[in-house]
């Protein structure tokens, strides 16, 4: 379509905004004549001041000659000028620092998934589990209990299908002594903050004066005569108990600061439940 063509050419023409250079195989003497073949054809050559004839010849010409002014060297602003140029900003790490991060981003080793198949993507396992275990009844933890708890959340359309659901993980994790205790207080699911941090907390480097908000999602949590319980969900094939505590230490920390701060209670116990293998790592 000719006439987009020449939408495209016009907002890459009108963008400049101190010069303009085109560069092009030649330019049609007069301008366009009504049919394009390339870009360079909706262009008039009278209308540049500066053009290139062929190659091998000088870089064009300008209507008008250009003065060149020049002085002999001068040592002291010499020296000058190459202080300012190797000059470094202090404050470079801390201009580099985001000031708003969620807890997810903050991982610096991302957590290795199941294989992809081609019947589901490992975010669909991930999220079904994950949705089951944020709607799940903890009182409600036999098989066939729990299988009737996955119809009923389909029907109402909390998760699309069963897809990724161990119902045999589910009763073995709900049935422990992690939620024994968890039961015994006030339960809290998918709790939502926004925490100001000190990115000396976060990042290696970071000042102490610099803040970031972090923004983060607690899967669960539950207030008891103790203290706090605090768990997270992950689906993660990491097999070694340290690689797990090493990727997700740092969330986990947060998680904690953030019952705390908001809720006003020591967390006592954390937990990741590692939804491939129904594993319980504590921290």
């Amino acid at each position: 379509n000719q006439a987009e063509e020449m939408r495209i050419l016009y907002v890459a023409m009108t963008r400049a905004r101190y010069s303009l250079h085109v560069v092009c195989d030649g330019v049609r003497p007069g301008g366009f004549k009504g049919k394009a073949e390339r870009f360079a054809d909706f262009l008039n050559a009278e209308h540049f001041e500066c053009l290139v004839h062929g190659e091998g010849e000088p870089l064009g010409f300008l209507s008008k000659p250009r003065t060149i002014l020049m002085s002999e060297q001068d040592d002291a602003l010499t020296e000058r000028m190459l202080k300012n140029l190797d000059f470094e900003y202090p404050y470079k790490i801390s201009a580099s620092m985001p000031v708003k991060r969620s807890v997810t981003q903050l991982s610096e080793k991302p957590p290795a998934f199941y294989e992809r198949t081609e019947a589901e993507t490992d975010a669909e396992r991930g999220t079904n589990f994950h949705k089951f275990m944020q709607y799940v009844d903890f009182d409600r933890i036999s098989q066939k209990e729990l299988k009737e708890q996955i119809i009923g959340m389909k029907k109402r359309g909390i998760i699309e299908s069963d897809d990724g659901i161990a119902v045999e993980a589910a009763e073995e994790i709900l049935s422990g002594e992690l939620f024994a205790e968890i039961k015994k207080g006030k339960i809290y699911r998918e709790k939502q903050f926004l925490l100001r941090l000190s990115s000396a907390d976060i990042y290696e480097g970071g000042a102490a004066e610099d803040s970031i908000v972090v923004q983060g999602i607690i899967d669960l949590f539950s207030v008891t005569d103790k203290g706090a319980i605090l768990v997270d969900y992950k689906l993660t094939s990491l097999k070694n108990d340290g690689d797990v505590r090493e990727v997700y230490k740092t969330q986990l920390e947060i998680y904690k600061t953030a019952v705390e701060k908001f809720y006003g209670i020591k967390v006592v116990k954390m937990a990741i439940i590692n939804l491939t293998n129904s594993k319980i790592i504590y921290f």
